[in-house]
């Protein structure tokens, strides 16, 4: 029988993991506390105390592979400032005290630290990294701990379904995830193209992803085959973050380049595709 992503399959999948999992945070999409960028700015407008209790949130429709699309929603965390809340009904008359309990039974104060946002769409999971410290509400599952640009990858490959448990790695092993995904994330944000071939160069990344992780689950496999690509990537993978904001596209470009001209990772691409024109799970165990 073939397996079906769920919740409990994902959390099955991290058994080895020592991480923090939470599942979604059920809050009604109608709830008072849920209100658009009109009337966040409508309530600043008249009492800027209330900006620290508005924060950014994002639903499963913001959440993609990779990335996110945030849609302008904000919700209104009284647990931040308790002694805003009487002031807080001048604004919203629907609000009530019943309300606002129920609200502080249901959320709880998240760590300030980076964590994966993903939700289940049919039989597959998309899954972003977020930084931005947002809140997020229904249809959306977080991680937090180690390892979360190796485990987004995993979270967002054709593998998925394939594998009982996701691999353990190390600081060094993680290194090639780190830094693909900060390239992979700046080229879905700005649309990068190359434009002598019209690539996506986002699409290229993302395949090239595909490949550290399964260097990574077959790791025999692909060294057998001169496929593995996972320890000499790093020389073609300067730290983005080094570059100036002006110079970074075109670094993102230089490396598309150097990858897309790699005899060993188009090797491994190919193999990958011809693979998976056989067995939608990738490659052969």
């Amino acid at each position: 029988m073939d397996n079906k992503i769920t919740v409990e399959y994902i959390h099955n999948l991290l058994k080895l993991w020592d991480l923090r999992f939470y599942s979604e945070l059920r809050m009604r999409d109608r709830s008072p506390f849920i209100i658009n960028d009109d009337v966040r700015n409508n309530i600043i407008s008249e009492n800027t105390e209330f900006k620290e209790i508005i924060k950014p949130i994002y639903t499963s429709r913001d959440i993609n592979k990779y990335y996110f699309y945030w849609h302008g929603t904000r919700v209104i965390d009284i647990n931040l400032n308790p002694k805003l809340y009487s002031k807080l009904e001048e604004y919203i008359p629907i609000l009530s005290k019943s309300a606002n309990e129920e609200y502080i039974k249901q959320t709880y104060q998240r760590p300030k630290k980076d964590k994966i946002i993903f939700s289940i769409v049919g039989n597959k999971v998309v899954a972003y990294l977020d930084k931005n410290n947002f809140y997020s509400t229904v249809g959306t599952n977080f991680i937090y701990g180690k390892f979360l640009s190796y485990l987004v990858a995993v979270l967002n490959s054709r593998f998925l379904l394939d594998i009982s448990s996701i691999p353990l790695i190390t600081e060094e092993e993680e290194e090639p995830f780190n830094e693909l995904l900060e390239y992979l994330v700046y080229a879905i944000k700005f649309k990068v193209l190359d434009i002598t071939e019209k690539v996506h160069v986002a699409s290229y990344f993302e395949s090239v992803m595909e490949l550290l992780v399964a260097g990574i689950l077959y790791t025999k496999e692909l060294k057998a085959d001169k496929c593995y690509i996972n320890s000499d990537i790093l020389a073609v993978l300067p730290p983005l973050s080094a570059f100036d904001e002006e110079d970074k596209e075109k670094q993102v470009k230089l490396v598309y380049k150097s990858l897309s001209i790699d005899p060993i990772i188009e090797s491994a691409r190919m193999r990958y595709k011809l693979i998976k024109e056989i067995n939608p799970s990738g490659v052969s165990k």
